[in-house]
């Protein structure tokens, strides 16, 4: 008889968890929404008789950085396509906007390039990539604020670049991004290719839309699923894990939490201090996301129409619009977009469908966050993965999983 093990989160590192075991273990996958997939959220639109499946939540992934998220697509045959990344910054109230897309984009069709402002950018620009190949130990504990004034980096080349594309890539807002530790914000640029001006990586993006290597899971794998099934508590006796399933208390041997680390803290019993603390070391941003047809969003100029377009409000947050058509290559006529904490500002009419994320907030950098959750993997049988265990990317969801299914196997 095969022993039983339960696993919190249907994202991408419960579900690799989950297909990884499968073949060994009676595995119980345990959903709080109605969908599964967690940040891999896939919607179905049709046009013109025509049906597109357009993602708001988990969308690109390169061949450098992605190598085992690219492994287990091979081992599901769900196929892939190149995509264009560009990066645009709208600063509305001041009439000064920027993208990065082409040379065509920068220097012919940009009002400003010829502007001392734009030149600090660029200045700028060339001078971080500069120093963050040199990746200097002392980086290692200061926050990115106190290494930018450190290195007397321009006024113009934080709020119209480096801000702006961390506040976009992780979904959080400037005031937060400020107090990221330099060393892990340097180790992503230069491991994403960001701290190149030519031979970045190549980014694609999963053909049909991201939640088909979901499909394939479930067709290829035997796991039962629990979706609308918020997992409060736990309890613990003999090596065994007690979860409450319509109103139902079911014995596991194993359980494994791969929902996010402010969640897993809330369902341990109170006397898990050390786990709890252990987890602390990670924060979330709740983030509203439309999926809509909206465009007073995206730049004026729609030359600087790109696949990631940040435009700054008044107050410190994030607004982020994500030009699909471009990204995921639909050949359809309306223009689809995604947009994160702009709800008030799309027009109602145009909106399809409203989503609320959470987006982890790092204090620590990658080694130390593991270090910490390696003194409790395993204890009572229980263990923890999540793409939080890393940079928080798709990646790091596989990696962590396949941490623990080699404990496991």
């Amino acid at each position: 008889m095969k022993k039983k093990i339960a696993i919190i989160g249907s994202g991408i590192s419960g579900l690799t968890a989950g297909f990884e075991l499968s073949k060994k273990y009676e595995i119980h996958i345990y959903e709080k929404n109605s969908y599964l997939g967690g940040h891999t959220h896939t919607h179905k639109i049709t046009e013109n008789n025509k049906k597109y499946y357009i993602d708001s939540g988990f969308i690109v992934f390169n061949n450098k950085t992605y190598p085992n998220f690219i492994n287990l697509l091979k081992k599901l045959n769900v196929n892939s396509e190149n995509t264009s990344m560009s990066f645009s910054v709208n600063y509305p109230f001041e009439d000064f906007e920027w993208s990065g897309k082409n040379l065509k984009s920068i220097i012919f069709k940009n009002k400003n390039f010829f502007s001392i402002k734009f030149l600090k950018i660029i200045i700028g620009i060339i001078k971080f990539n500069f120093i963050a190949k040199m990746n200097k130990k002392s980086f290692l504990k200061i926050k990115i604020d106190t290494f930018l004034k450190k290195f007397n980096f321009s006024e113009e080349f934080k709020k119209y670049y480096l801000y702006p594309m961390c506040a976009s890539i992780w979904s959080n807002p400037i005031n937060k991004i400020k107090n990221y530790k330099t060393h892990f914000l340097i180790e992503f640029f230069i491991n994403h290719g960001l701290v190149n001006l030519f031979f970045r990586p190549q980014w694609k993006v999963v053909k049909l839309g991201s939640n088909k290597y979901i499909e394939k899971i479930i067709r290829l794998s035997d796991i039962k699923f629990f979706l609308n099934n918020n997992v409060k508590s736990i309890k613990t006796s003999n090596d065994q894990i007690k979860i409450k399933n319509k109103n139902k208390l079911i014995n596991y041997d194993y359980l494994i939490f791969a929902n996010h680390a402010n969640e897993i803290s809330k369902i341990l019993p109170n006397n898990f201090k050390k786990q709890k603390k252990i987890l602390s070391l990670v924060d979330y941003q709740t983030n509203d996301a439309c999926l809509h047809t909206d465009s007073s969003l995206m730049p004026k100029n729609k030359y600087n129409w790109s696949s990631w377009n940040f435009i700054k409000a008044k107050d410190d947050t994030a607004r982020l619009t994500y030009w699909m058509n471009y990204l995921q290559n639909l050949k359809c006529k309306k223009n689809y977009f995604v947009t994160l904490n702009s709800n008030n500002l799309i027009n109602k009419n145009k909106i399809i469908k409203k989503i609320k994320y959470s987006h982890p907030v790092f204090k620590h950098n990658k080694e130390y966050t593991y270090k910490k959750l390696q003194e409790i993997q395993g204890l009572k049988n229980i263990y923890y993965c999540g793409a939080w265990c890393g940079y928080g990317f798709h990646e790091d969801g596989v990696v962590s999983a396949k941490k623990i299914t080699n404990c496991l196997l």
